[in-house]
């Protein structure tokens, strides 16, 4: 997915110096809600060898002049126990 303007105002360093420290992530969706244009995920991440960690997250859809979703933001919801398939996908999952 892209990101919408409220999340690339970071720029990208930002972006990378964040998601670049993590061995894996992984997202696992929940619930769609289309008229408020939000998705519900478990995003699971570890770092080096530590077990993995999981929270829940809603993120926030606009739509560009192209038709393309973009996540405009990311509401960390809370911590969360790491579902039974987060096994081996790796980044992006």
């Amino acid at each position: 997915a892209l990101l919408g303007p409220q999340l690339q105002t970071g720029g990208y360093g930002s972006y990378e110096q964040f998601w670049g420290r993590f061995e894996q992530v992984q997202s696992h969706p929940l619930s769609v809600d289309a008229q408020r244009m939000a998705v519900r995920v478990i995003v699971v991440y570890s770092l080096d060898d530590r077990r993995p960690t999981a929270e829940l997250h809603e993120l926030i859809l606009i739509q560009n002049d192209r038709g393309d979703l973009l996540i405009n933001a990311d509401h960390r919801l809370g911590a969360t126990r790491v579902p039974s398939d987060s096994g081996g996908r790796g980044r992006g999952g």
